[in-house]
């Protein structure tokens, strides 16, 4: 949705929040997406699969053994994305602003009832036209389609600036 209120700035962020979070201080209110872990892992070993070197294997039981082990990608934890559990916590106790949790597979379920509440929280109003639109533009199809082509001009990139480097030591 365009942002109509030139003032209010709208992040998505995967960081677990703490007072160093980038603008803590003047975030407002937040919108907190929880999955279940076990789709989460799923989700993650697809992820890892689609970023993968092409030709390279990738360990799914390993990363899985892993996963559960650290309770979420251990790669997220050195980001300062924290665990599955230490992620929810840090989002959920915060006192400094109302967060909104909803249920990953209650926006799946029912995402035309849950994106209306999410906008009611965030108190922005729009039809149900505009809302059956963005959920369109954002399904599963879509959102994989978006994945493979960042995934390819990541690549494209890469290889350009392979290309760029090799060209200035010649």
């Amino acid at each position: 949705f365009e942002n109509a209120d030139a003032k209010r700035l709208f992040v998505k962020t995967h960081f677990a929040f703490s007072a160093k979070h980038p603008k803590a201080r003047q975030t407002e209110r937040a919108v907190l997406i929880i999955r279940n872990p076990r789709d989460v892992l799923l989700s993650a070993i697809n992820y890892r699969e689609i970023t993968a070197t092409p030709g390279s294997p990738f360990p799914r039981e390993q990363y899985a053994k892993g996963f559960i082990a650290n309770k979420g990608d251990p790669g997220w934890h050195h980001n300062g994305f924290g665990n599955w559990i230490e992620h929810a916590r840090s989002w959920m106790n915060t006192d400094l602003f109302p967060v909104h949790t909803v249920r990953y597979e209650d926006l799946r379920s029912e995402p035309a009832q849950e994106l209306t509440k999410i906008l009611g929280f965030l108190g922005i109003s729009k039809s149900e036209g505009e809302i059956q639109s963005a959920i369109n533009a954002s399904s599963f199809e879509q959102m994989r389609a978006l994945e493979i082509r960042e995934k390819h001009n990541a690549k494209d990139l890469d290889q350009n600036r392979r290309l760029f480097v090799g060209s200035r030591g010649a």
